[in-house]
């Protein structure tokens, strides 16, 4: 398991900054997609 700093991008909202426990990269945004709908997601290992 890896530790990410998560940063979720929606449009009209302000970013939302938050830390994911995940196997890798493509597990960290596809568990933010799935709690937030469509935005866009940026990952980076803390």
């Amino acid at each position: 398991m890896i530790a990410f700093t998560v940063t979720v991008r929606r449009e009209g909202m302000p970013d939302l900054v938050y830390p994911e426990i995940a196997h890798d990269s493509s597990s960290a945004v596809m568990h933010a997609q799935a709690r937030f709908g469509v935005c866009r997601v940026f990952v980076r290992v803390t």
